[in-house]
């Protein structure tokens, strides 16, 4: 989606049950790519030794296509890949 100019992308979480333990829990989010960028530099500086994922590549053009563009839904698969990878990791 595009927000004032900056492609947002929409993170759902989904927890089978909330942190007091009251079911199914949903958190949806919207971020921009530079808050992957935040999250990554925070991750490398707290844990130095361990294998952080890449991001893609940022894309100048990215905010001129459109939201069902091939470069466009590329780029949110490679982010789920990153953000999976960090959920699943036992130390991050």
């Amino acid at each position: 989606t595009l927000k004032m100019g900056h492609r947002m992308y929409t993170i759902r979480t989904e927890w089978n049950e909330d942190v007091k333990g009251n079911g199914d829990y949903t958190s949806v989010v919207l971020r921009r790519f530079s808050h992957f960028e935040w999250l990554r530099g925070k991750l490398v500086e707290m844990y130095p030794y361990h294998a952080i994922p890449l991001l893609p590549e940022k894309d100048i053009l990215e905010k001129t296509y459109t939201n069902d563009s091939v470069q466009v839904t590329k780029r949110m698969e490679k982010l789920q890949h990153f953000l999976s990878i960090i959920v699943s990791h036992p130390f991050l």
